[in-house]
């Protein structure tokens, strides 16, 4: 009996350490792909920050564009207000000068009627 009872207590104990060793085993498994998740993890965390500084350094160069950009447009704006003045000054001075021109050819047609006028008097006297 002693020797029966020895059998089913190593018969036990190899159990127990055959169970241990499969537990072992998976816990060993288990830590093993969850290092691999977490290095992996790791490359994608890596990953994201060197692209969110790409992102960055993007974000950052078109900002400024867009600064240059507003800058050259309320230049632009203002070069186009000054043009219009201009144009405006050159519209009221021409106007001004067509007035004066149309004003002067009245009175030169005016004075060549007269002129005329009087030579044909002065042929008239004349050929009396």
């Amino acid at each position: 009996k002693g020797q029966a009872d020895s059998k089913e207590n190593q018969q036990a104990a190899d159990e127990v350490l055959h169970r241990t060793d499969l537990i072992m085993q998976g816990f060993q498994d288990r830590e093993l792909r969850y290092r691999e998740k977490i290095a992996r993890d790791r490359d994608d965390l890596l990953s994201y920050s060197q692209e969110y500084s790409k992102l960055q350094g993007n974000l950052r160069r078109s900002m400024e564009d867009l600064s240059i950009l507003r800058e050259d447009l309320d230049l632009a704006k203002e070069e186009l207000k000054r043009f219009q003045r201009n144009c405006e000054e050159d519209e009221h001075r021409d106007y001004s000068t067509f007035v004066a021109a149309t004003s002067d050819r009245k009175e030169l047609e005016r004075r060549l009627r007269d002129l005329q006028d009087r030579g044909a008097e002065d042929d008239e006297e004349q050929m009396k």
